[in-house]
């Protein structure tokens, strides 16, 4: 969806029913466990706030948990039991007021995860073995768009090692507890950029002298939605689905070092929008 927040459908006649402004989504998730990456921020905060209004205990995983523990704070001022409004609809249509509830404490589980180190990966992921028995929901969320070339602690181009290399291996580590889960789901956020990533396969390592940003972001894209799709297949007869989505273009703090976006930014969608599209 690339139209701006002032489109409608009657605007966009041949899309007629597509641009949902509000989720529509009725259905309960108590007892569910979702797990979000970049959960601190943007569309990922949107999403935990939505999941944990309907009853869904959410794993937030920030590379930095006073962030986390800000944005957690965020969540219960504005949903909290202390908060009469707290069913109030912000991206969630009128009619699904029935179906949230208060956000209690418990419900949002802080975990620090840096997916720019494999070694942080391996060690959240065996955090979350250890802690719990099922996942029903992983949103690989959290990305990065590097302004200049950098690599990891790995030695990986930064936005593929954050983007795709460490959420490849944190998927392929927790997917003992997504089977244990199913009918689970497995959430890859991409982007219609993925395009522009190249027509066969994603340069996994560009070198520094042929490094751009957009370059980096595209292929980090792109190998986000060939990793969906060839898990997907690998899990068929499991009940664990793989499916990646381009959440809009939503004004995001990954547009932060991004100067030539910056002119546009006003007319990008929010990021509670954004959550619309992570929900269907």
């Amino acid at each position: 969806m690339t139209s701006s927040q002032t489109s409608s459908s009657s605007e966009h006649p041949q899309v007629k029913g597509w641009i949902h402004k509000s989720c529509t989504i009725v259905e309960r998730l108590d007892g569910k466990l979702a797990l979000i990456t970049g959960a601190n921020t943007g569309i990922g905060l949107s999403t935990v706030a939505e999941l944990a209004r309907r009853g869904c205990q959410v794993i937030m995983a920030c590379r930095n948990l006073d962030r986390g523990r800000a944005a957690k704070e965020v969540i219960l001022s504005q949903y909290g039991s202390s908060k009469p409004d707290s069913v109030k609809v912000d991206v969630a249509d009128i009619c699904v007021i029935p179906s949230l509830t208060t956000v209690d404490s418990d419900l949002l589980i802080l975990e620090k995860l840096d997916l720019a180190s494999l070694d942080s990966v391996k060690d959240f992921a065996n955090r979350i073995l250890n802690k719990f028995t099922k996942l029903d929901f992983l949103v690989n969320n959290a990305g990065v768009i590097a302004k200049e070339y950098a690599t990891t602690v790995d030695g990986f181009e930064l936005t593929m090692g954050t983007n795709h290399l460490g959420p490849f291996l944190l998927t392929s580590l927790l997917l003992p507890l997504l089977e244990r889960g199913a009918p689970s789901r497995v959430i890859n956020v991409s982007s219609m950029g993925h395009y522009y990533g190249g027509l066969c396969k994603p340069d996994l390592q560009l070198r520094k002298e042929a490094y751009s940003s957009a370059r980096a972001y595209c292929h980090s894209k792109l190998a986000n939605v060939m990793h969906a799709i060839e898990l997907n297949e690998r899990m068929k007869g499991t009940m664990v689905m793989a499916v990646s989505l381009h959440p809009g273009t939503v004004q995001t703090e990954l547009l932060r070092d991004m100067q030539d976006w910056k002119h546009v930014s006003p007319r990008l969608f929010n990021h509670q929008t954004g959550f619309c599209d992570y929900c269907y």
